[in-house]
C-alpha cells in the first residue's frame, strides 16, 4: 500500500495550524461515487470522530456553495480527492482539486489521492475520458484548462491508494486501512504541535537518533530517569510522531500500577490487540508470550512501555529482539537502569532534566496570570525554579498551585516548601525509593543525610570504605558521624564503639578548646579528621577494619608508635601535617593502594619498607622541604604514578633495583637531583609521561642533566618536561628525535637561544610548549602533527619568518609577552588553512595589532558584534572567525555569548580605534559542525549578536574591539597529511589535543562558550 503525499514543511504547516477547522475534506463527483464509495468512507471517518467536511453533509440551506466549499478546503488538513471516471467531466471538482494543490504547496494541506476506478496514468496523462474532458475545456478557456491538467498532473505524481491493488478491491477492507492511516496521521499531526511541551524539541530529536529509525533490524531502547523527569511524556512524543511509520502499534501506559493490579496475562492481551486491531484474550502468561512471537515475529511493531519496574514485565511483553519483525522498534521507560541493562537493550536513553531557563519557561506557563501579576514575580519564580530542581512534574504541580496566589501567599509556600515538601511531588518521587532493596534504602538515606551536595567519586569511596551498609543507630549502634563542633567531640566518640565513619571538620580556631580523644572506635572504617589535637592516636586503636585514613593540620608527630597491622588500610592522605617527623612501616599495611603526604614541612625520612611495598599503585608527595630521601626501590610492581614535587633537600634520585613495569607517570620536579639514572629506560619501559621540570636549577654546572637523551628514555615515551632545567645550546640531545612516540615536548623556562636537535622527526609530536625562553630568537621547524604552541614571554624572538603551511593540525597558538611584530596574519592564515575548520576550533592569542587593522569587517568599539547573516549561510561557510582587541591577557578563558537578535534596531557601537592600552590580540574560531548538536542552532537565522567577556566578567574594561566574520567552506579535498603520516592510530589522537569549547550555556535563544588554551 503507497503511502499518501506529505506536506512541504513542518515550519509551514505549524504556522497555519491555527486555521485548521476540519481534519479532512473530501472531493469527489457526486454521481459516481456519493451513495456508494463515499457514503461508506464518510460513515467510517465519522465513526473514528474524525471531523469531515462532505458537501452535501456540511453545507448550510442557502449558503453560497463556491466561497463555501473553498474556506473547507483551506480549513482541512488532509484533503482526499477520490478519482472516478467521470470526475474530470465536473468543472466544479476540478476547481476543487486545483485549489487542493495549491492549499498544498502554500499551506502545507496533505493529500491523499484515491484511484477509484481509474487508473493513476488516466490522471497523470490526462487519458482516456479524462483526455476528452480536458480536449473540451481547452476549446472554450485554453488558460483554465492549463491549470487543470497541471493540477491533474500533479496529483497524478502523488504516491495514492488504487482501489484495485488493495485488499483484492474489497471496499469495506479498502476503507478500514484508509480510515486507521488517516487517523493514524492526524494523531501525529496533533502531537506536533503540543505547546505545553517545554524542551521537548531537541529531547525528541536526540532519542529518534538513539532509535535509528531508518535501520532494518530490531532496536530496543530504554528511556531511564528519576520519576516526575518526563520519560512517559518525552515516549509519548516520540510515539505520536513516527508510529504511522509501523505496521502495527501499541502504548502500554502504568504497568508497574496495571501489572500489579490485572496481571501480566491481561497486559498481553492488550498489547496484541492494540496491534493487530482485533480482540485477543490471554489465558495464561506462557500462551501470551507464545503469541507475541509468532503473530508479531514478521510485523513491523512499534511497541512502548511505560513504567516498568521488573524483569518479568519486560520478559512478559517483550522478551526478545526475534520476537517482532524487521525494523522493529521497543520502547520502554523506567526509573531502573540496571532493569534495562538487564534485558539487553541495545541504547539507554538519560532522560535530561529542564534547564534553568527551560524550567522558568514551563512554571511560567502553569504560575503566571496576566490577571494578577503579583510583585517581584521574576525572584520568585526563580527560587521556585531553583528548588524544582529540573524536574517537569514539580514545576508543573508549584506552578498551578501558586498561580492564583498573591506574593505573601508565595513567600510563604516556599518557606514551607523547603521544611514539608508538595506531597504530589514526594508521591512520585517515593515510588522510585520503594523500589529499593532494604540494603539500598539504607544506603540511600545515608547519602542523603551525610553527603548531599558531595562528588559521586568521594560518597563512593566512602561507601566501598565502610562496606557499603553504613546504618543510622543510636548510642554505641550510631555507624556514621560528621562533626563541625569539636569543642565536646572527643567525649563523645569514646562512647560510640560501633562507630565506622568519622569526619570531623572543626571551624577555625576551634582547636585551642578541644583535646584529643583518649580512644577511637576500633569498627573504624573511614577517618578524616582535621586539627587532631594529639600526638599520635591511642595506643589501643587499633582500627583493622580502616580503609582510608585523611589526616589534615593535626598535631601528630607520627601516627602511632611502632609497628600496626592494617590489613584492610587502601589509602593514606596527610596534608599540612606540620608536626609529623616520619611515617608509619609500611610493611603492616599491605593492601595500601594510595599515599599522597602534602606540605608536611617537617617530614625528614620516609620509612624504607614504602620501596619493597607490592600493592601500591600512586605516590604523590608535595612540598615537604625537610625530606632528605626517598627509600630505594626493590618492589614497587604495580606502582603507577610517581610524584614527587618542590621536595628541595631530595638530592638523590632513588636507586630502582627491579622492574617497574606498571609505571606510566613519573614527575620529578623541583628537587635537588641532578642526573637521571640509566636505570629508567631499563627498568621503567612503558613508561609514558616523565616530567623533570625543574631538574637542576640549584646546581651550578648547568651542564650536568644528563640522561634525557633517546638512549636512556622509554622508547615509549608519549609525555616529556624538561622546563626550568637551564638548558643552553647543544644541552638538548639530536638524538631526541628518536622517540618517535613523543606527543607531548616541554622546554619552557630555559636560557637556550636555538634548538640545535631537530624536531621534524617527532612525527607524532602534537605540544610544544616553549614559555619563557627568552633568549629564544628563532621557532625550530615544526613537524605537520603539531596541533599547540604556547610561546609566551619569548622576548628575543623576533619573527617567525620560517612558520610553516604545512601544520594542517595547528588549532591553538600563543605568543603573548613578546614581539609585536610577529607575522600574525601570516599565522592566522596557515591556520584557517588546517584540518580543524570543518568540526573544531582554534584559538590564537599575540602581542601586537596586525590583524585587528587589517580584519574584514572591521571591528567595532565595546563587547558587542552584531553578524548579518546571508541566505545559506550554514552550507556556504564553514565557521565564525572572532576577533578581539584586549587591554590584558594571559591564556585568557573567553567567554563568547552568540544570541539571535530579531531587531534589526539593535544599538551597536561606534568602529573601534587604536588606544594607548591595546595590546593584544585574542582570535577564536568556532566550526559550524561543531554547533549543529546545539540546542540554539538554527540554520533560519538572520543575524547573531556576539558578546565578548573574560574570566567571567564583562570586559569593558579589558576588551576594547569586536568582530565577526563569515569563513567561507572548502570545497572536499582529499587530505594532504595522509600522504605524510603513515600511523593508523594518529588522528584517532588528535581529538585529545584539537581545540574545543566549553558550553557554559545552551537554549533556543543564546549560546554561551568558553574558549581557553590547552
Amino acid at each position: 500500500m503507497a503511502s499518501s503525499s506529505s506536506r512541504p514543511s513542518d515550519s509551514t504547516f505549524a504556522s497555519s495550524s491555527k486555521t485548521w477547522n476540519y481534519d479532512v475534506f473530501i472531493s469527489f463527483r457526486g454521481k459516481d461515487t456519493r451513495k456508494t464509495f463515499v457514503d461508506h468512507l464518510y460513515s467510517a471517518l465519522v465513526q473514528q470522530g474524525i471531523h469531515t467536511y462532505k458537501d452535501d453533509e456540511t453545507l448550510v440551506q442557502g449558503e453560497s456553495i463556491a466561497p463555501s466549499l473553498t474556506k473547507a478546503i483551506k480549513e482541512s488538513r488532509i484533503a482526499i480527492i477520490v478519482f472516478s471516471k467521470n470526475y474530470a467531466d465536473s468543472t466544479w471538482c476540478l476547481d476543487e482539486l486545483a485549489y487542493i494543490m495549491k492549499c498544498m504547496n502554500k499551506r502545507g494541506q496533505i493529500v491523499m489521492p484515491i484511484f477509484y476506478d481509474v487508473d493513476p496514468s488516466e490522471v497523470r496523462k490526462q487519458d482516456g475520458k479524462y483526455e476528452e474532458a480536458c480536449a473540451k475545456y481547452e476549446l472554450k478557456n485554453y488558460n483554465k484548462a492549463q491549470i487543470w491538467k497541471n493540477a491533474l498532473a500533479d496529483v497524478g505524481n502523488l504516491s495514492g491508494w488504487v482501489l484495485k491493488n488493495i485488499a483484492n478491491g474489497h471496499e469495506s477492507k479498502f476503507i478500514k486501512e484508509m480510515v486507521d492511516k488517516i487517523s493514524d496521521r492526524l494523531f501525529s499531526l496533533v502531537s506536533n504541535v503540543d505547546k505545553d511541551l517545554v524542551g521537548m524539541a531537541t529531547r525528541l530529536q536526540d532519542l529518534k537518533l538513539h532509535l535509528e529509525i531508518g535501520s532494518f533490524r530490531v532496536r530496543m531502547v530504554g528511556i531511564w530517569g528519576v520519576g516526575g523527569g518526563g520519560k512517559t511524556t518525552l515516549a509519548t512524543s516520540v510515539y505520536k510522531e513516527i508510529h504511522h511509520q509501523f505496521e502495527g502499534h501499541c502504548f502500554v501506559e502504568n504497568i508497574r500500577e496495571e501489572s500489579s493490579k490485572s496481571g501480566l496475562k491481561k497486559l498481553q492481551g492488550q498489547m496484541l490487540s492494540a496491534i493487530l486491531k482485533t480482540q485477543i484474550v490471554v489465558h495464561s502468561g506462557v500462551e501470551g508470550r507464545s503469541m507475541i512471537k509468532s503473530r508479531l515475529c514478521h510485523k513491523k511493531v512499534l511497541i512502548v512501555l511505560d513504567d516498568v519496574d521488573s524483569l518479568e514485565q519486560l520478559e512478559s511483553l517483550v522478551g526478545s529482539h526475534d520476537w517482532f519483525g524487521d525494523g522493529s522498534r521497543i520502547i520502554i521507560t523506567t526509573r531502573n537502569e540496571h532493569l534495562l541493562k538487564t534485558h539487553g537493550v541495545d541504547t539507554i536513553h538519560a532522560i535530561r532534566l529542564l534547564s534553568q531557563g527551560e524550567g522558568f519557561q514551563l512554571f511560567h506557563r502553569h504560575a503566571y496570570r496576566e490577571s494578577k501579576v503579583i510583585k517581584d514575580y521574576k525572584t520568585l519564580s526563580r527560587d521556585v525554579v531553583s528548588y524544582a530542581g529540573g524536574l517537569p512534574l514539580a514545576l508543573k504541580i508549584l506552578g498551578s498551585f501558586l498561580c492564583d496566589k498573591d506574593k505573601n501567599e508565595w513567600v510563604s509556600a516556599l518557606a514551607k516548601l523547603k521544611k514539608i515538601p508538595n506531597p504530589g511531588i514526594m508521591e512520585t518521587l517515593k515510588l522510585s525509593y520503594d523500589g529499593l532493596e532494604p540494603d539500598e534504602k539504607e544506603l540511600f538515606l545515608d547519602i542523603a543525610c551525610f553527603w548531599r551536595g558531595m562528588t559521586q567519586s568521594y560518597v563512593m569511596r566512602i561507601l566501598d570504605a565502610c562496606g557499603f551498609h553504613p546504618i543510622i543507630g543510636e548510642n554505641d549502634k550510631i555507624e556514621a558521624l560528621y562533626a563541625e563542633n569539636t569543642s565536646h567531640l572527643h567525649k563523645l566518640v569514646e562512647n560510640l564503639k560501633k562507630l565506622r565513619f568519622l569526619y570531623v571538620y572543626p571551624p577555625y580556631g576551634d582547636q585551642e578548646y578541644g583535646e584529643a580523644p583518649t580512644y577511637l572506635s576500633n569498627e573504624l572504617r573511614y577517618l578524616h579528621w582535621q586539627d587532631y589535637l594529639g600526638n599520635s592516636f591511642p595506643d589501643d586503636f587499633h582500627p583493622t577494619k580502616l580503609v582510608i585514613l585523611c589526616l589534615t593540620t593535626g598535631l601528630q608527630r607520627e601516627l602511632w608508635n611502632g609497628y600496626k597491622y592494617l590489613p584492610c588500610l587502601k589509602e593514606i592522605d596527610l596534608h599540612c601535617m606540620g608536626h609529623l617527623v616520619a611515617t608509619p612501616d609500611f610493611d603492616g599495611l599491605p593492601c595500601l593502594v594510595k599515599l599522597s603526604l602534602s606540605y608536611c614541612c617537617s617530614l625528614q625520612v620516609i620509612h624504607p619498607s614504602l620501596g619493597r611495598h607490592r600493592n601500591l599503585v600512586k605516590i604523590h608527595i608535595k612540598m615537604c622541604d625537610s625530606l632528605k630521601g626517598f627509600p630505594d626501590i626493590i618492589q614497587l610492581k604495580k606502582l603507577e604514578t610517581l610524584k614527587i614535587i618542590c621536595c628541595s633537600q631530595l638530592y638523590k634520585f632513588p636507586v630502582i633495583q627491579s622492574k617497574m613495569d606498571s609505571l606510566v607517570k613519573l614527575a620529578w620536579n623541583h628537587t635537588g637531583v641532578s642526573v637521571l639514572p640509566p636505570s629508567i629506560r631499563q627498568c621503567c619501559t612503558n613508561l609514558l609521561s616523565l616530567s623533570l621540570d625543574g631538574l637542576s636549577t640549584r646546581i651550578s654546572n648547568r651542564r650536568c642533566l644528563v640522561g634525557i637523551g633517546s638512549s636512556h628514555l622509554p622508547c615509549f615515551l608519549r609525555k616529556l618536561n624538561l622546563g626550568w632545567c637551564n638548558l643552553l645550546d647543544g644541552d638538548i640531545p639530536y638524538d631526541i628525535g628518536e622517540l618517535s612516540n613523543l606527543q607531548e615536548l616541554g622546554l619552557h623556562g630555559n636560557p637556550f637561544s636555538r634548538l640545535r636537535c631537530s624536531l621534524l622527526r617527532l612525527t607524532r609530536l602534537r605540544l610544544l610548549n616553549l614559555t619563557f625562553c627568552r633568549s629564544l630568537v628563532e621557532l625550530p621547524k615544526l613537524p605537520s602533527s603539531i596541533a599547540i604552541l604556547m610561546a609566551n614571554s619569548c622576548y628575543s624572538l623576533k619573527t617567525i619568518e620560517n612558520f610553516q603551511t604545512n601544520c594542517k593540525w595547528l588549532c591553538q597558538v600563543s605568543l603573548l609577552k613578546g614581539n609585536r611584530d610577529i607575522g600574525g596574519e601570516r599565522i592566522l592564515r596557515s591556520m584557517l588553512q588546517g584540518n580543524a575548520m570543518e568540526t573544531r576550533s582554534i584559538y590564537l592569542q599575540l602581542e601586537g595589532l596586525e590583524i585587528p587593522k587589517g580584519f574584514k569587517p572591521s571591528l567595532l568599539k565595546g563587547t558587542r558584534f552584531r553578524l548579518q547573516l546571508p541566505p545559506n549561510w550554514y552550507d556556504d561557510f564553514s565557521g565564525f572567525l572572532m576577533c578581539a582587541v584586549l587591554t590584558r591577557g594571559y591564556n585568557l578563558t573567553v567567554n563568547i555569548s552568540m544570541r539571535y537578535e530579531m531587531d534589526d534596531s539593535v544599538h551597536m557601537d561606534s568602529q573601534w580605534e587604536e588606544g594607548e592600552h591595546d595590546e593584544v590580540t585574542w582570535v577564536g574560531y568556532v566550526s559550524f559542525g561543531s554547533l549543529r548538536d546545539s540546542t540554539w542552532w538554527d540554520s533560519s537565522y538572520s543575524a547573531i549578536t556576539f558578546s565578548l567577556h573574560c574570566g567571567g566578567e564583562e570586559t569593558s574594561e579589558s576588551c576594547t574591539g569586536l568582530a565577526v566574520a563569515l569563513v567561507p567552506a572548502r570545497k572536499s579535498e582529499s587530505n594532504p597529511m595522509e600522504a605524510t603520516i603513515n600511523h593508523l592510530d594518529f588522528l584517532d589522537e588528535t581529538d585529545s589535543y584539537a581545540h574545543k569549547f566549553a558550553k557554559r550555556g545552551d537554549s533556543k535563544s543564546a549560546l554561551e562558550i568558553s574558549h581557553r588554551m590547552w
